[in-house]
């Protein structure tokens, strides 16, 4: 079995670069020149100084248009959130790079909540939905064909009357597919912890349209894609 977390928009766009003014000093000057030079405010993720040679340096002065005895020089536009990001801006120009730590997710758990529930039934949605921590399983429902059938809104409305803590949280969600937008908005109002699910669509709800992680909404949660 394999886990895979969904990357966020910002996670998969590739690095963009604009121009920002440069100048060539003598590594013995380098001091000097950042006691005396203007330097304008540069983004945070940026390193001020690159090598040019054994004997020289390239010193961002921050301007978009050269001055006297400046060059223009490529620098990525933003903090680079990936090693792939890293790899390709610090080939430009020296950046900075925080690893952000991956949580641990239980193979275990993960494989055995998906031996739990029958696939013989008919997809409206998401097929199914679990909704469970690490040591109790609280609801699973199977999508129907009535108006609010779908077996993750019955679980989250079934779950939050139980009255266990507010709503999900702290509770992980685990589906046959991605699901439809309300339902995956659902996720979102319910304060759901997780979400796995095991089969893509065409829609792409997390996918594609990284609903899971829309900054604009007032809880995000982490979506993983689950290869049995």
């Amino acid at each position: 079995m394999k886990i895979t977390r969904i990357l966020t928009a910002e996670e998969e766009s590739e690095v963009q670069f604009v121009s920002l003014a440069a100048k060539i000093i003598k590594k013995v000057d380098i001091q000097k020149f950042i006691n005396t030079a203007e330097i304008c405010n540069l983004p945070s993720h940026l390193k001020l100084i690159k090598n040019y040679d054994s004997d020289h340096v390239l010193i961002l002065t921050g301007n978009s248009v050269k001055m006297e005895e400046e060059m223009l020089v490529k620098v990525p536009i933003n903090q680079p959130i990936t090693l792939n990001q890293y790899n390709i801006s610090k080939n430009i120009w020296p950046c900075k790079y925080f690893i952000k730590k991956e949580e641990k997710v239980c193979l275990k758990y993960v494989y055995n909540t998906f031996e739990i529930p029958s696939t013989n039934m008919s997809k409206i949605c998401s097929l199914f939905c679990i909704i469970r921590d690490e040591n109790k399983v609280y609801k699973i429902e199977y999508d129907d064909n009535a108006i609010l059938g779908h077996s993750i809104f019955k679980a989250i409305e079934k779950v939050s009357m139980m009255k266990v803590g507010y709503c999900c949280t702290n509770l992980d969600a685990f589906i046959y597919c991605e699901p439809c937008l309300s339902c995956c908005m659902a996720f979102v109002h319910g304060r759901i912890r997780r979400v796995f699910f095991i089969k893509n669509t065409d829609l792409g709800t997390f996918t594609k349209m990284k609903l899971c992680y829309n900054k604009n909404l007032n809880h995000r949660y982490n979506v993983y894609c689950i290869e049995l």
